[in-house]
């Protein structure tokens, strides 16, 4: 609406142009008469005002009643308190102003000529005494509309009002006057096309900053693309390099063992030649023996961390740390990867540290099974035993545990005292209990009654079947949610040492005591399940 009389300045000149003089006269004449006043708010501020000191209440009461049905009718309804109340200020300012200038009879006019209509108003039933007050700018009642202060703020609140108005009107430009039973009726169209300029600027201007942000956000997603795909050609670079170096280190064991399998022939050989009595079973033994070795050392190290023979030693789940234990029961961890050779040391006497596990799922935990059927949970960062699991009187031994590498709880196999056991002739029976180190206790429990001792235990990937092999090849898998077994079966003919899940979990494999390991297929348990490895 800014532009408003420049769009009528281009209408006059454009008009000229084609000579339609007439028209430009009519032109001329409705702009001098236009009551929008080309809706700026001074001007229409200006009229009203002019009208107050004219002292013309017909004609202002009727341009305000025009503003009202031309604008302020078509507001939202919260404003029309506010409508009624600049009203109610405008009539005030023009009595206030026929009294400032003495013109009483005005305002007896104004009351004859209202007065009807605004009698029982409680806001105008104080002013009906106002023509008859001597000095009324000195009473208490009357005396704020007589200040300076009082009509300079009612101006500039009703131009501000007028102003906001107009700026968001933006479908109110033009208007046609449609005559129905005496009254005038005016119909609001759509903003003219050559209004609407301003508002195809801006809106151009809109889309050339959403286009420049698009263009900002496509140049930052090829530049995040391109730096992932040099990600992916230096993994790719460096799983080629791990892939040229496990051939060569292949090719090189295969090197190693027959270029030592020739050193062997060829010393036994000459020692043959030397001495012809040897038998040759011997030679025989010696080569079986080397040609079988399952390892090729290429790298050693020495700990000399106890000063007896060890018992235990396992790493952490990251691989961090190693835990191992002696015959003297001390238990003492290190990290393999410092150049430190310092190590947290825990004595356990009375007691004798049976098994030893690390929690799966960090660093911090390391569980010790002892004799005593005491569970101890040391925490390497605090350096301290921080929870003990006493296990039942009649299982003391603790030799195996196995924790949850999803849960916080692992899974222990306890077994009656064998000592006792054999001196009184008495069956030995074992249990499994699932421990919970949230709740501190024991959480599920399953009993033995066969007497054979509990070799291994192993939980899966998520932690919801257990593994476990007694001394006589007995393999069952249980469900720890129930903690009953739900698979059973014969396995090694001589005592497991260790068993667990295959990585996807579809077979178990084990290792018995003459280091036979074999593979039993779950999906085929009532078959021939096991493949000699």
């Amino acid at each position: 609406m800014n532009s408003l009389h420049q769009v009528d300045e281009l209408v006059k000149e454009y008009l000229l142009f084609r000579g339609f003089i007439n028209t430009f006269r009519a032109l001329e004449t409705d702009i001098r008469s236009d009551k929008d006043k080309g809706f700026q708010a001074d001007k229409i501020i200006e009229e009203l005002i002019s009208y107050i000191t004219s002292g013309d209440i017909q004609g202002l009461v009727d341009y305000y009643r025009y503003l009202d049905l031309r604008f302020f009718s078509r507001l939202d309804s919260r404003f029309q308190r506010t409508i009624k109340k600049f009203e109610l200020c405008l009539l005030r300012h023009y009595l206030v102003h026929t009294i400032q200038h003495k013109k009483r009879e005005k305002v007896i006019e104004f009351f004859d000529i209202y007065g009807s209509e605004l009698q029982g108003k409680p806001e105008w039933t104080a002013w009906f005494a106002l023509p008859y007050i001597k000095n009324p700018s000195n009473d208490p009642t009357f005396e704020p509309f007589f200040s300076k202060y009082w009509v300079d703020n009612y101006t500039i609140s009703l131009h501000n009002f007028l102003a906001t108005t107009f700026q968001n009107m933006r479908k109110l430009g033009s208007y046609y006057e449609q005559t129905q039973g005496g009254t005038d009726l005016f119909v609001l169209k759509a903003l003219p096309s050559l209004l609407s300029f301003n508002m195809d600027r801006l809106q151009r201007k809109s889309q050339q900053t959403e286009i420049e942000t698009l263009k900002s956000t496509v140049e930052t997603q090829k530049a995040t693309l391109e730096a992932r795909e040099n990600d992916i050609a230096k993994l790719r670079h460096q799983v080629l390099e791990t892939r040229k170096e496990m051939t060569d280190g292949i090719s090189f064991i295969r090197r190693r063992a027959a270029s030592t399998a020739t050193d062997l022939q060829q010393k036994t050989a000459l020692k043959s030649n030397e001495n012809p009595k040897r038998s040759s079973s011997e030679s025989t033994a010696i080569i079986r023996s080397m040609e079988e070795e399952p390892f090729l050392i290429v790298g050693q190290q020495d700990f000399y961390e106890h000063p007896s023979a060890i018992t235990h030693a396992k790493f952490s789940s990251q691989g961090d740390r190693i835990a191992s234990c002696d015959m003297d029961n001390m238990v003492k961890i290190w990290n393999c990867k410092s150049q430190s050779t310092d190590s947290i040391k825990i004595k356990n006497s009375p007691s004798n540290v049976l098994s030893l596990e690390w929690d799966a799922r960090s660093d911090k935990f390391l569980y010790l099974g002892t004799d005593t059927g005491l569970i101890r949970v040391y925490n390497v960062e605090s350096k301290a035993v921080v929870q003990e699991f006493l296990m039942d009187e009649s299982y003391p031994w603790i030799n195996q545990i196995s924790s949850s590498p999803v849960e916080p709880i692992f899974i222990c196999a306890g077994s009656s005292n064998r000592v006792l056991n054999s001196n009184n002739n008495n069956k030995r029976s074992g249990t499994l209990v699932a421990w919970s180190m949230k709740t501190m206790s024991a959480c599920g429990t399953f009993s033995f009654n066969d007497d054979q001792d509990i070799n291994t235990i192993n939980l899966n990937h998520n932690g919801q079947m257990l593994v476990v092999a007694n001394n006589a090849g007995l393999m069952q898998i249980f469900d720890i949610r129930s903690m009953k077994p739900i698979m059973e079966w014969k396995g090694n003919k001589k005592p497991p040492c260790i068993a667990q899940f295959s990585f996807d979990e579809n077979s178990i494999y084990s290792v018995d005591t003459s280091g036979e390991t074999m593979c039993c297929a779950l999906l085929q348990i009532t078959m021939d399940p096991f493949i000699k490895c």
